[in-house]
């Protein structure tokens, strides 16, 4: 692998070379190629700068579709002496304090703001990385990744891997950067059977270490397991268990679809795996809103 995209940086520098036709491309290029080509690159900085270079390229990918990072948000209206901060309503604010007069001083409770609050949830995403997860498929797991990533607080999401056995590769109630997050998924090996069970049962532990009141799982899947046991009995232990359901010729719809709705959820089907990252973007919208 060759690296072409030279110093990209901060939110900024992403937008200045990632945001460029040309130089997006190369570095998508490399996302895409990282986990089949990083055995082969003899340099470990090398890798380690091709790994940053498509982290980056996947956070950039991953900001065009929630819209720079967004949180979803519900307004709120309080007098300025309990919010104490926000957005003035101006037009609220003036039919508050008609008719004081010119020399009047509106009082704090007459002065209207509005504040977002973000909606916190403790969230887990379940990401099958078995062999079929290679390649473009991966880097575009990881865009979904970096979708929650964007959309929760840094403490509040968990990602775990799995093929024949599941690892957490980003714990619940952990500070770590988006970037550091999205490297450990590029550093899986994507390959052997594929433990659903296994998935459920770390996911599960990764909610009982959070501290938010709504708790749900996300998991990414055709339904297909080749490791473990029936995972249907561990989907009743969830609060929330929503299925993104990968279409492959293999896959098990009634599965994915049984687990989603013993685990008071739903089924998401995503006919192509570019179109994970937009899904797991509608499914959060309705969980914050």
């Amino acid at each position: 692998m060759h690296v072409v995209v030279q110093g990209a940086g901060g939110s900024a520098d992403l937008d200045r070379y990632f945001g460029q036709s040309a130089e997006g491309d190369r570095a998508w290029l490399i996302a895409e190629a990282y986990h089949e080509a990083k055995r082969q690159i003899p340099s470990p900085e090398t890798r380690r700068r091709a790994r940053e270079i498509a982290a980056r390229a996947i956070l950039w990918r991953a900001r065009q579709v929630v819209g720079a990072a967004r949180r979803s948000a519900i307004p709120e209206r309080l007098p300025y002496s309990v919010a104490g901060r926000g957005e003035l309503l101006i037009e609220e604010t003036l039919e508050n304090i008609v008719g004081f007069g010119d020399a009047a001083v509106p009082r704090p409770e007459d002065i209207i703001m509005e504040i977002r609050e973000q909606k916190r949830v403790d969230a887990v995403l379940m990401i099958d990385t078995s062999l079929s997860m290679t390649g473009k498929n991966l880097a575009l797991a990881g865009v979904a990744a970096a979708v929650l990533a964007s959309k929760l607080h840094a403490r509040d999401y968990s990602l775990v891997v799995f093929e024949g056995t599941a690892t957490v590769t980003k714990p619940l109630n952990v500070g770590m950067s988006r970037e550091q997050a999205i490297s450990r998924i590029l550093e899986v090996p994507a390959m052997g059977y594929t433990n659903i069970e296994d998935a459920l049962k770390r996911g599960l532990e990764q909610l009982a270490r959070g501290r938010n009141r709504d708790r749900l799982g996300i998991l990414i899947t055709d339904g297909v397991y080749t490791a473990g046991e029936n995972p249907v009995p561990w989907a009743d232990k969830y609060p929330r268990l929503f299925v993104l359901m990968t279409e492959a010729y293999k896959m098990r719809r009634d599965l994915c679809y049984e687990l989603a709705e013993r685990g008071h959820g739903r089924c998401f089907p995503v006919n192509d795996y570019s179109e994970l990252p937009y899904a797991l973007s509608r499914l959060l919208r309705e969980v914050l809103r």
